[in-house]
């Protein structure tokens, strides 16, 4: 879409160049971070508010390019670790600015050794803690108000079980922190 054309701005002018943010790969940022900005402001347009430059995959020691055909189908990686997995690697691999390499080793390593294993294992302690500690249940969402006197009835009958006694929250110094 073209924002403005032989002297005419479109409608979309006013509502999208003002938010103008570029992003780029890093390999064209003198063109766009000298030359670009410079066109811009002798042809009378405001300078985009902010330039993101980011680096490149790279398979098997080269930048990923289709002329060299070293390309990932993102829709076959899709297909096999999901989308959700994908997005978690792209942007658990890469640092901002810095280039990343891409197999799919790195992929099923990510994949399996970090979102099956830690954080399905967080999700099944996190389970199996509140099956134990709150009797099946899942406590109501509360307000500031009644946080602290809705965490003081779950805790306390687990505490009047106890040897210890309902006395033990004092103690401790839970609530030094609640509001």
């Amino acid at each position: 879409m073209s924002l403005h054309w032989a002297g005419r701005r479109t409608p979309g002018y006013e509502q999208f160049w003002k938010h103008c943010h570029h992003v780029i790969g890093k390999d064209i940022l003198k063109t766009h971070g000298i030359y670009w900005p410079c066109m811009l402001k002798a042809a009378g347009f405001p300078v985009f508010k902010k330039l993101a430059v980011h680096g490149h995959w790279v398979v098997q020691g080269s930048k990923m390019s289709k002329s060299l055909g070293n390309v990932v189908n993102p829709l076959e990686m899709k297909d096999l670790i999901g989308v959700d997995g994908l997005r978690y690697f792209l942007l658990r691999e890469m640092s901002y600015g810095e280039d990343a390499n891409f197999t799919e080793d790195l992929v099923f390593a990510r994949y399996h050794g970090e979102l099956s294993n830690n954080f399905g294992n967080l999700l099944n302690r996190s389970i199996s803690m509140s099956r134990k500690n709150f009797e099946n249940e899942v406590l109501p969402g509360v307000n500031q108000e009644n946080r602290k006197s809705n965490c003081t009835k779950c805790l306390s009958k687990k505490l009047l079980r106890s040897k210890h006694g309902s006395n033990s929250l004092s103690r401790i110094g839970l609530w030094n922190g609640l509001p």
